[in-house]
């Protein structure tokens, strides 16, 4: 079970009058992750936990080009530890990775205290992986030590999905968002050519993308 254990989400906006999507305006924001998951298993011979901590922080800028419609580009750092407890071995494994996302937003319903829009974003990340194991020694007696083995990893993806920020003054809006629909690739490569592995996937999804945040505007004299 995954639980979310904070989501902020800060978008500034350089507009006019009541918080407006126009020509010439600017949008600037950013998002902090942070989530957990656990789960435990048993066999005949063995108890597992499996647990994971991951946190997410990113940062972007865009302009609008047309009325409602803002083009940018974002930055992002990404950390991810998973904790495998084969009792008595507990062993983490790591990745980190830093990406560059070209971002767009388009507002279809934009209205004094309720704006709807849908954005498109195209993200590219490289990083490294971490692995941890249990090295066992030759004599089959089960003794060994841990050992590790560092990858190289990259990402990329395309993602679609609908949002809305509702104004709760002239300046202040919650923004939500859910669902996505796109296509996303992992490359997984060893330094010495010995282990090359890559995942390819491509549909909607629903769980584990509900958003929210709080949305501040500037509003210019």
């Amino acid at each position: 079970m995954q639980k979310l254990l904070a989501a902020l989400i800060l978008t500034i906006c350089v507009s006019s009058g009541y918080a407006q999507t126009d020509k010439g305006d600017w949008l600037t924001g950013g998002a902090v992750y942070f989530s957990t998951s656990s789960s435990e298993g048993i066999t005949l011979s063995d108890t597992f936990i499996t647990s994971s901590v991951n946190f997410n922080v990113s940062a972007f800028g865009g302009y609008f080009v047309v009325d409602n419609l803002c083009v940018g580009l974002g930055f992002g750092y990404g950390r991810n530890a998973a904790t495998n407890n084969y009792a008595p071995i507990e062993l983490t494994d790591i990745s980190t990775s830093l990406s560059v996302e070209a971002i767009a937003r388009y507002y279809y319903w934009n209205g004094d205290h309720v704006k709807l829009w849908t954005g498109l974003g195209v993200r590219k990340g490289f990083g490294k992986y971490d692995d941890h194991f249990y090295d066992y020694d030759d004599q089959g007696n089960g003794n060994g030590k841990e050992a590790n083995q560092v990858d190289d990893i990259a990402t990329f993806s395309i993602g679609f999905g609908p949002g809305a920020s509702i104004m709760l003054n002239p300046k202040l809006a919650l923004e939500v968002y859910f669902g996505s629909i796109g296509y996303s690739g992992y490359t997984l490569k060893r330094e010495d050519g010995s282990y090359d592995y890559t995942t390819n996937s491509f549909g909607i999804s629903l769980a584990n993308t509900f958003g929210f945040g709080i949305t501040y505007h500037f509003i210019k004299d």
